[in-house]
């Protein structure tokens, strides 16, 4: 096994390369495009727009290189002529608790605010939610 792991390890490292950068760029474009960012996603009237604006027809487009990599093979879902997705889409939800008492700048210390800070494993939330607490 661990052999295995070696051999694998090493040629993950060895096949790094341009062609491999570029395709994460690509990937990058079409699931995060500069009109409708990630970062834009707020509540879930915002993820709604960005599943229906940008990640449907990102990964569900019908275009000329699609059709052309399904008559190809039409085994795996093509994202485009050369690239197919392997497997279903899968959405999950992370959430952070709530943090009392954050203070931007040293100038509003007096004030208490509470904020949701950036995700780590150490502020992401257990609790239960939604209906009945099921979630």
């Amino acid at each position: 096994f661990f052999l295995f792991l070696l051999t694998f390890s090493l040629a993950m490292l060895v096949n790094q390369s341009v062609a491999t950068s570029r395709l994460s760029d690509h990937i990058r474009m079409k699931l995060n495009p500069m009109v409708h960012p990630i970062t834009r996603i707020t509540d879930v009237n915002t993820l709604y727009d960005y599943l229906e604006e940008v990640f449907i027809p990102a990964i569900y487009k019908n275009s000329t290189d699609i059709q052309l990599a399904e008559s190809i093979s039409p085994h795996l879902r093509p994202i485009d002529i050369a690239n197919r997705l392997l497997g279903t889409v899968r959405l999950r939800q992370v959430r952070v608790d709530l943090t009392e008492n954050c203070q931007v700048l040293p100038l509003f210390e007096q004030y208490t605010v509470s904020c949701y800070p950036n995700y780590s494993p150490g502020t992401a939330s257990k609790v239960a939610f939604g209906p009945q607490q099921r979630f």
